[in-house]
């Protein structure tokens, strides 16, 4: 409870007074004071819930983040939310059996020819945030629902935040939403320069001391710890790369199968956090926009602020996060 300084007691208890007596030694000071005293209530008044937007709660399935969300005010649907995707997704059968008519089709090259998918409108609602997706793509969710052992109608990508400043709290499966005014407090988080909207910097040391760097995929769609791309092999040999391994049959959405690998990466650094002998999975590829991906099973081990209008990510290790990976 704030109390009153005695300060300001006279005027309090002697008012006609000292209105009519401006000889008063108090006069002048009192309205300084007041006007101090009522910006520090202002001060103590303000607090982050005022810039707070909505509240969003996920669940964990099969190490990737499900969340409920209305499709046209009328089907509540299972979505992945994912942070490498930018737009979001439909299940293609789904915009059939609602009969939602496409405005436009997407062009996706693959070696052995292209895929038309369609692409329609709609308004998703999830919590009490409605929003316009006025160019949501449409794809079959089938492998994604087989991986997850339940129906899965799409994936919402950063279109949900791209307005908004977006915390992760994977402690209490909670995405939180605020108004871009919202100030973080940089004492509590390590900051880094997040690029594109979606990437970081980090540095990954392999086993035989290579290293990869450059812009990382923050993806929490993916159920990884880490994903790394390779230059293309000739005769390197994997085991020299990331110790024991299993071989990975991967597809993308052309369908197309290629060899991936797991093992164990001897360390990454990300900003201020050094994280020894993580699993990883190596590719054998050239990718000109990313080095890697950071998958969920990294990503939840921090409290993660994205606010992308600044380009600025911030991390502080939660209860997931082993001591020794702090520098």
């Amino acid at each position: 409870m704030l109390s009153c300084p005695k300060i300001l007691l006279p005027f309090i208890l002697n008012k006609k007074f000292l209105m009519v007596n401006k000889k008063h030694p108090h006069f002048k000071v009192i309205p300084n004071i007041l006007f101090c005293f009522c910006c520090l209530i202002l001060l103590n008044s303000c607090h982050k819930d005022d810039y707070k937007i909505t509240t969003i709660p996920f669940s964990i399935i099969k190490n990737r983040m499900l969340i409920k969300a209305v499709v046209n005010g009328t089907d509540t649907l299972n979505f992945i939310f994912d942070t490498g995707c930018e737009k979001a997704n439909l299940d293609s059968a789904y915009i059939v059996k609602r009969k939602i008519k496409p405005y436009s089709f997407s062009k996706i090259f693959c070696p052995h020819g292209e895929i038309i998918n369609p692409i329609v409108k709609c308004v998703l609602t999830v919590n009490n945030l409605s929003y316009n997706l006025d160019t949501c793509y449409t794809l079959s969710t089938n492998k994604l629902s087989e991986q997850s052992g339940i129906k899965i109608n799409g994936v919402i990508g950063r279109d949900l935040y791209k307005n908004y400043i977006l915390k992760i709290d994977f402690v209490n499966r909670l995405l939180v939403l605020y108004k871009k005014e919202y100030v973080v407090n940089q004492n509590d988080y390590d900051c880094l320069n997040l690029y594109n909207s979606a990437s970081i910097y980090a540095k990954a040391i392999l086993q035989n001391e290579k290293i990869i760097e450059g812009q990382f995929l923050i993806d929490s769609g993916s159920g990884s710890d880490i994903s790394l791309y390779f230059p293309k092999k000739d005769s390197t040999d994997v085991k020299l790369l990331i110790g024991e391994y299993s071989e990975k049959k991967l597809s993308d959405l052309c369908g197309n199968k290629k060899k991936g690998y797991m093992g164990q990466i001897k360390s990454i650094k990300i900003g201020n956090f050094n994280i020894d002998s993580v699993k990883g999975k190596l590719t054998f590829a050239n990718n000109s926009n990313y080095s890697g991906l950071i998958g969920f099973l990294l990503l939840r081990k921090f409290d993660i602020i994205i606010d992308i209008k600044k380009s600025k990510l911030y991390l502080k290790p939660n209860h997931y996060c082993p001591t020794k990976f702090v520098i």
